[in-house]
């Protein structure tokens, strides 16, 4: 029924391209899809006929074209409606195969794939809840785009988030921006605030003041003009947040939009359970461009780089009497747990399986530090990463680090990730 209802969508809105397909395309590129050119911007999945179904990539020496060889079948979906697709003779053929088309004839519209939160019972840590983010196409098959979440039950804090990054990352479809965020079923139950809120600047002071007792103590983190050393790197930071934002908490994605080849994958890193409190200056600065170093190290070597993205700790502030006081956003009005806590640290974990190299790059989530404190690092240092970005040293856009695998290797054991420590360094 999904692909009669589909297929009949597609005829009656594309007949004129189904028509055009037989004058106005050169053979030599009728079995090969470009991103650019041929998917629109309601695209649908492009996805393997496997069970279950993969999403189809270009290869490295051509990033920006999906090839199919000849007789090759795969899959165009649209929300729950699929196409069947087959590559004949160089050529794209629909109802097995008696009608030729274009690919760019295909517009989702207000069809397009809706992606879904999924959460996962089987090998679960206790007191860790497991989830999966991807697109549901039927009760059978699950596509997903963020292989695997961990986020601590009680807390409410994101653990860590898995993805693979392709070597063709850096050829990427380019998305809008989109500010919209889902929290799915893990922050809907009995929280003080919803999670929209916590990351309003008002709340924010309202929840430090008390935190920390003094109004004065939660306009002094809450601001409203950018620091002086946050302004000055703006221009090389590629800053995504206007300046004149000031300091506040945002939300920080584990996995960010730019870690996903697709514009419908980039679209499914938007839930809570994939975002941490983060400092805006951090976010924006050392945060990205540690991320902007595991996607370069990917196009680079043209390998596939797993990449774990989480937090670790809680922050803490001195309060009005001087004392130190961990900073929760909100609490359970069930149990009056505090939930929602803002990270002491963010970490990026990555593996190049190819090669057996890999790296760890430790951001610390505080602007206002003076200098990094022993509580600050929990792996020896690599000199290495601070030389390839002199920002890392720069404690406004948080102070950042390099760990070797080796060195990581128990931290990784103790937080559920797997250990790689015979591995070379990726830079």
């Amino acid at each position: 029924m999904h692909v009669t209802l589909f297929l009949y969508f597609f005829l009656i809105f594309f007949r004129s391209s189904l028509a055009a397909t037989t004058e106005d395309e050169p053979d030599d590129d009728d079995c090969l899809i470009n991103i650019v050119r041929d998917l629109s911007r309601s695209e649908p999945l492009l996805l393997s006929t496997d069970s279950p179904p993969q999403f189809l990539y270009p290869d490295p020496m051509e990033p920006r074209t999906v090839r199919l060889d000849d007789n090759q079948h795969f899959r165009v979906v649209c929300g729950v409606d699929s196409l069947y697709v087959s590559c004949q003779d160089a050529k794209f053929y629909i109802n097995s195969g008696k009608i030729r088309f274009r690919m760019r004839a295909i517009n989702c519209g207000r069809h397009s794939s809706k992606h879904m939160l999924r959460p996962l019972k089987a090998s679960c840590p206790t007191n860790v809840l497991c989830y999966q983010v991807g697109f549901q196409l039927n009760i059978f098959d699950f596509v997903p785009t963020i292989d695997l979440i961990y986020v601590n039950e009680v807390r409410l804090r994101p653990l860590w988030a898995h993805i693979t990054i392709l070597p063709i990352i850096g050829h990427r479809q380019r998305r809008g921006e989109n500010d919209d965020y889902e929290e799915g079923e893990l922050f809907s139950g009995s929280i003080s605030a919803p999670m929209e809120e916590i990351f309003d600047r008002d709340y924010q002071r309202t929840r430090f003041a008390k935190i920390l007792g003094s109004q004065e103590l939660a306009e002094k983190y809450i601001t409203e003009k950018a620091s002086s050393i946050f302004q000055l790197f703006s221009s090389l930071l590629r800053v995504k947040e206007g300046l004149a934002g000031g300091e506040h908490l945002v939300r920080g994605q584990l996995i960010d939009n730019d870690d996903l080849f697709y514009k419908p994958q980039q679209d499914t890193v938007h839930y809570y359970a994939n975002v941490a409190p983060v400092w805006r200056s951090i976010a924006s600065g050392n945060w990205q461009i540690a991320g902007e170093m595991i996607r370069k190290a990917a196009t680079d070597s043209r390998s596939k780089i797993e990449l774990w993205a989480g937090t670790m700790r809680t922050m803490e502030l001195e309060d009005s009497k001087g004392v130190k006081r961990q900073i929760y956003m909100a609490y359970n009005t069930t149990t009056i747990t505090e939930v929602v806590p803002v990270p002491r640290l963010l970490f990026k974990y990555a593996y190049d399986r190819e090669h057996n190299r890999g790296v760890v790059i430790i951001t610390v989530n505080d602007p206002f530090i003076k200098k990094p404190r022993p509580e600050h690092i929990i792996c020896p240092e690599q000199e290495l990463c601070q030389r390839l970005h002199s920002s890392f040293t720069v404690l406004e856009l948080g102070y950042t680090y390099c760990c070797t695998l080796a060195d990581f290797a128990k931290t990784a054991k103790l937080r559920g990730l797997p250990a790689f420590p015979n591995a070379q360094s990726l830079f």
